[in-house]
């Protein structure tokens, strides 16, 4: 596959560098997250190698709204979601993400455990586009700002953002550290938005924004999930729970 963007010689020579700091940390790592990895490794594959007869026209598989209300079907949407997550624009953006991912692999697999944290990045893809088609819609249908209904956006950076949102509202307790600056776990993922944006401003401001959201509806999901009452069984005259 072709790389979209790339940064020749240069480019290949820091996907290098940072390859190898990457497998550095988690060489290091006395469990390694198996689910983190077996994602980088396939976001990896799919950025460099080549499927004879697979398309893979970006217009076709990115994350474009307005192509997706035109034809409300499973597979088009399923298949816009998922490949528009995985493919990326260029060596950086593809470097960035990994390391990101690594980061927030590191903090978040071991608490949940490898199949836990495998659903959530799994209903982190599929929320975080359908926010992003959802909210794009409502801006041009409701405000008259069009713009994210014709984008074309793709990259892991919705699912990173859902996943820092995650992190710090479950799993930090006092502050967190955003670009030097201290802030409330509440504040960390809207400030890396922001500042994603001014030193990015080509980045995906709507998929960084939904990714919020979509980590949004999973933590509240979480806190105010009813719990269930413990399966009752019988046996041997006793009456228990498991």
């Amino acid at each position: 596959m072709s790389r979209r963007g790339g940064m020749g010689g240069f480019g290949h020579l820091y996907l290098l560098v940072m390859g190898k700091s990457l497998v550095d940390q988690i060489g290091r790592m006395p469990v390694k997250p198996k689910v983190t990895i077996a994602v980088m490794v396939l976001q990896v594959a799919v950025y460099f190698l080549y499927v004879p007869g697979v398309d893979y026209s970006v217009k076709r598989l990115c994350l474009n709204p307005k192509a997706m209300l035109r034809n409300i079907t499973a597979s088009i949407w399923v298949r816009r979601i998922v490949a528009s997550a995985l493919l990326h624009s260029s060596d950086r953006h593809l470097g960035f993400n990994m390391i990101s991912l690594l980061h927030k692999g590191i903090t978040l697999e071991p608490i949940l455990g490898a199949q836990k944290f495998f659903t959530l990045i799994v209903v982190l893809t599929f929320l975080s586009g359908i926010i992003n088609v959802a909210v794009s819609y409502f801006l041009s249908a409701y405000v008259g700002y069009s713009a994210p209904l014709s984008s074309c956006a793709i990259g892991f950076s919705g699912v990173l953002f859902g996943l820092s949102t995650v992190i710090n509202l479950q799993y930090q307790e006092r502050s967190v550290r955003v670009f030097g600056f201290r802030l409330k776990p509440s504040y960390a993922a809207w400030a890396e938005l922001v500042l994603t944006q001014v030193l990015i401003p080509r980045a995906s401001l709507m998929g960084h924004l939904s990714g919020i959201l979509a980590g949004l509806v999973v933590v509240y999901y979480q806190r105010y999930e009813p719990q269930r009452p413990p399966t009752q069984f019988h046996g041997s005259g006793r009456v228990g729970t498991r």
